[in-house]
Formats: C-alpha cells, structure tokens, sequence
C-alpha cells in the first residue's frame, strides 16, 4: 500500500485558479463518492484551505491515481496538460508523509507557523470519515500528523512569532492609515479566522468593529467573545461600505458577496473617502473588479502573499527544530508502515515453518522405536530452535525494507 499525494497550492499557482479548485463541502462529498468508486483507491483525505487543495490517496497504482485525480481537477478548471507540471505537485511514499508533517507543523504555510492549518488539517479528516474514506493508513497517518503539529507547536518557537491574517490586515491598514484609533473596521465572517482578525483589531485599539454572519447564531457567539464589537446584520452589510475604513472579508461563500454591481451604490456615497477591503477567502469573496473606484484598495490573498515576502519572509529559526520533530516522528511513522506491508509475509513464513516442524517432529517420533518424555522434549525444542534461528535473519531483513521501495 503507497501513499499517494496530489496538491496545488499559493506556491504553484495564483488566486484565480485555486478558487476555482477550492471545493464545497458538497463538492468534497461528490468527489470521495467518485474516488471511492475506484477499486484500486482504498482510502483518501482532501484538504481544501484558503491556500491549497490536496489530496492524500492510498492506493497500489499511485499511477492510476495521479490520472484520476488530474480528471477530476481538470473538470473544475480546464487546464491545459502542458501545465499540469506547473501548477500540480505529486509525491509519493515518504515524500508524501513528509509534506503532510510540514503543513501540519505550519512550516509549508503562507504565515509560517499560523495555527489554523492544525485545525484545517483535523476538519479534513473529519470530512474523509463521514463519507467513509479512511483506511486503516489514512487514518494512522492524520492522527499522526495532527500529533506532529501539536508537538511542533508544544516544543518549538514556531508559532510564538507566527504573523497571524489579523496582525497582517493590521498592518496593511497600519501602512494605509497611519493609525486605526479613529478607524472602523467591519469583519465578514466569525468563524476561526474571522475570529482571530476580531481579536488582533480588538487589542491594537481601533474606535469601532462592527461583525457580520450570513449565520445569527455565529455572529452571537462572536459578540459574546468580543462584547464591544457591533453586530451589522448580513442583509445589510453592504450599507456599512458607506461608512467603515475597513472591510475584511473571510466567509465561505462560493461566490463573491461584494461585487462592483451590488456596492456601486453605497461607494459613490463615501464621497471618495478610501477604503481598505481586505479578502482573504477563496473563494473570494470580493470581485477584483471593484479596484475599478479610485478610492477603493483591495488586497486579495496573492496581495498579501507579496506583503509577506517584503516584511516577513525571514526564515524563522525554529524551522530547523520543527524540521527535527518531523525526521524522528517520520521514521516512527514509515516502519509502523513498512511493518504493516511485512506483517502478512512473515505471519506466512512462521506459519509454513510451524507446520514444516511439526511434520518432521511427528516423522521423527514414528521412527524411534522407544524414547521417554523428556527426550519428546528435547527434539521439540531442537526443532523449534531450528526453525527460529533460520527465520531470525530473513525475518530481520524483511523489516528493514524500505517503505519507498515496496509496491
């Protein structure tokens, strides 16, 4: 059994063509069904985050997996096959197990060390379960890699000086406005990161933040952590672009809820005033065509992704030690599986010789005219030492086999 990983993430390719590979739980649901249909695919887990959708396969063919997989992709975006190699990374085996352990620690991630991607990487596995797609691998493998983010995080520096997307809109709109203490923001979406951007705007200070949730009971449990904030309900949160300085968006709609159709109108009222509308969703939730008012600045995730090369791109030291749990937790990992291949071989090997020593031991006994208990027992565990002493180093050998080998 291999491990076969396919991804596409905001190192290979730009924003308009991973939304449009950013699946709906639905979506997910539709495609396990047609995985599963396979015979050759035994198990699967796809994660889809704002920066990246991969899936983990195993499977005997990653071959036909790889070509299976490519179809499905290529009926959401209609690539051109010369650019598969560009925009898609394939892995197998332990290069699979490894990129896994690196996005759980944080350290394959846009915000190096950013939490979420635990919590992501978790849901995902989630998903896989309730549509019945986890194999006995897949599951080892998510339990392990959510350990292995946890221990990064637990031992490691790495996410100490994490640059979360609230202290990034911070900073954008730091950059914008100059200061944010006679500034309004206006945040859609209080999940996780729609949270975690409430909070960083709550402690720099800002005059007002307004919260708005396509869900009431959301919305309220965001105000109960945050009780300065303002609830705007989500049918008229476009009026709110009349007024608010910042606007960050990070819902999980599958079409854009701000459009240069439905603000016009509320736009022309800010009398040119600027705006600072962050989206950080993907599928966005903000139309790229609104750059089109002169007094709006849209940042979307490949614009912050170049603010996080120019201010951020500083490669933390706690990598190393991130990197350091990764190596050992991979080598417990990869002979939990390679034994998991030998187990049958060697149950088999024991199996023929047991019956291989007994037969002898039986021809043996019938041969001997008289022979007393005592001297029964001395055959039996002449035999036995035997049998042990020729399987020890086949059987030693066998579990050395490198996982990245076998097929």
């Amino acid at each position: 059994m291999l491990i076969t990983h396919i991804g596409i993430s905001f190192k290979t390719s730009d924003i308009d063509i991973r939304e449009k590979l950013s699946f709906s739980k639905q979506q997910k649901n539709d495609i396990y069904k047609e995985l599963l249909n396979e015979r050759y695919i035994y198990g699967c887990v796809i994660l889809c985050t704002c920066n990246r959708t991969e899936f983990y396969i195993t499977s005997k063919t990653p071959k036909k997996v790889n070509q299976k997989v490519i179809a499905i992709l290529h009926a959401y975006y209609p690539f051109q096959e010369c650019d598969i190699g560009k925009l898609f990374y394939f892995s197998t085996c332990n290069d699979s197990i490894e990129h896994l352990f690196r996005v759980s620690s944080g350290i394959d991630s846009l915000l190096l060390g950013e939490d979420q991607i635990l919590s992501q990487i978790r849901d995902a596995y989630y998903e896989a379960t309730e549509n019945n797609a986890s194999d006995k691998v897949i599951h080892t493998l998510f339990q392990k890699a959510i350990h292995v983010g946890k221990k990064a995080r637990e031992n490691t520096q790495i996410n100490k000086k994490a640059v979360s997307f609230g202290g990034l809109a911070i900073d954008v709109a730091m950059k914008l406005f100059g200061t944010l203490k006679d500034k309004s923001v206006l945040v859609i979406g209080t999940g996780e990161i729609g949270n975690t951007v409430i909070n960083s705007f709550s402690k720099k200070g800002i005059a007002r933040i307004n919260i708005s949730n396509r869900s009431i009971e959301k919305v309220e449990q965001a105000k109960e952590l945050f009780p300065n904030a303002h609830i705007i309900q989500f049918e008229n949160f476009l009026e709110s672009l009349e007024t608010v300085d910042i606007v960050v968006c990070c819902t999980s709609s599958s079409k854009a809820i701000i459009t240069k159709d439905n603000c016009s109108e509320h736009i022309q009222k800010r009398n040119a005033k600027q705006i600072l509308i962050i989206d950080i969703a993907i599928p966005r939730d903000v139309s790229p065509s609104i750059k089109d008012f002169d007094c709006v600045e849209l940042y979307d995730m490949d614009s912050l992704r170049k603010v996080i090369e120019q201010n951020y791109f500083s490669r933390n030291e706690s990598v190393k030690d991130v990197e350091e749990i990764i190596s050992v937790e991979m080598q417990k990992f990869i002979k939990w599986l390679s034994l998991r291949h030998v187990v049958p071989m060697i149950k088999l090997m024991k199996e023929n010789a047991e019956e291989i020593k007994s037969s002898e031991i039986e021809r043996a006994m019938n041969r001997l005219e008289k022979f007393s208990e005592r001297e029964k027992t001395i055959v039996e565990d002449m035999a036995h030492s035997i049998v042990y002493r020729m399987l020890h180093n086949p059987i030693e050998y066998i579990k050395k086999i490198d996982y990245d080998e076998t097929e």
